[in-house]
């Protein structure tokens, strides 16, 4: 089940994009659609090269600035994205509301995957065991790691990625162009079905103000980076307005990171949730099928 975060009290929902990313540098409005172009790549194709081409760099670090804009105010959350070699991870985002200061911090040594919420004075920490998690999809296939990624969001930018891809109704592709730099333009939609389970089981509704319905990535075309994914509502006229928008600036990648970065000892073992047992529950489902998402 894919449930999205529902009505939280109104000093979290100025947040709510923390959460989300679970959670992307295009600027300006204008946008010219080259001339003389072959067909682009698919969606799809897209974000599976894309995806691929990041979980190939022997490092990746990148400043990340998230602005979030819900019930008419607007917030921004700043900090770093650091990732390496076998599911090595680092990410740090830091807001301050006015209202709430909230902290995001998620790191991963390559076998434990620990995620930190901090809001006001309320922190939530968890722990997933990803070298166990990813042994048992091994086991039962290939084609279920790759769905895994998406499904249990084992974190990172290819796990965004990946769940764009697998939870969105993916449109065209446009060739843009953008302050001299050559870019494709994606968007997609969440796939019915998904909403549908929402409705059914956690009373979503389409005018929750806090949960987008449709996602845009912007790919570099040379490097096919991602350097901006931005989520939108639309309302009941059919306007579209920005919920979420996530950056990723001064991207370097196969530089030196120190491997202190990826690594994490909770202050306190006592706030620990460990939910592998969660993610091994589920893999005892029946095993994804070609062409069944």
């Amino acid at each position: 089940m894919h449930n999205p975060p529902f009505d939280p009290p109104r000093g979290l929902r100025l947040t709510a994009g923390l959460m989300l990313s679970a959670l992307f540098l295009c600027q300006g409005s204008t946008y010219a659609q080259e001339e003389g172009q072959k067909r682009p790549p698919s969606a799809a194709e897209l974000l599976t090269q894309a995806r691929e081409k990041i979980e190939g760099y022997r490092t990746l670090r990148a400043r990340m600035i998230e602005q979030i804009e819900v019930e008419g105010e607007k917030v921004v959350a700043k900090g770093v994205y650091l990732q390496g070699a076998n599911n090595r991870l680092r990410l740090e985002l830091k807001v301050d509301t006015g209202l709430i200061d909230a902290k995001l911090l998620q790191v991963c040594d390559g076998d434990i995957l620990w995620t930190t919420y901090e809001i006001g004075e309320t922190k939530r920490i968890l722990r997933r065991d990803v070298r166990n998690i990813l042994r048992s999809a091994n086991a039962r296939g290939p084609s279920l790691t790759t769905a895994l990624v998406a499904d249990l969001g084992l974190g990172g930018l290819p796990a965004m990625l990946a769940s764009i891809q697998k939870y969105h109704q993916l449109g065209n592709v446009e060739e843009i162009k953008l302050k001299g730099r050559n870019f494709y333009r994606l968007t997609g939609r969440w796939k019915e079905a998904l909403v549908e389970e929402w409705a059914a089981n956690s009373g979503y509704r389409r005018s929750f103000e806090h949960i987008p319905e449709i996602v845009e990535v912007f790919i570099e075309r040379n490097e096919l980076f991602p350097y901006r994914v931005r989520y939108w509502k639309v309302d009941d006229a059919g306007e579209r307005r920005p919920v979420i928008t996530i950056d990723f600036r001064d991207v370097v990648v196969n530089s030196s990171i120190d491997p202190s970065e990826f690594a994490y000892v909770p202050a306190d073992s006592s706030q620990v949730q460990d939910i592998t047992g969660l993610y091994l529950q589920k893999l005892q489902g029946p095993a994804p099928t070609p062409g069944s998402n």
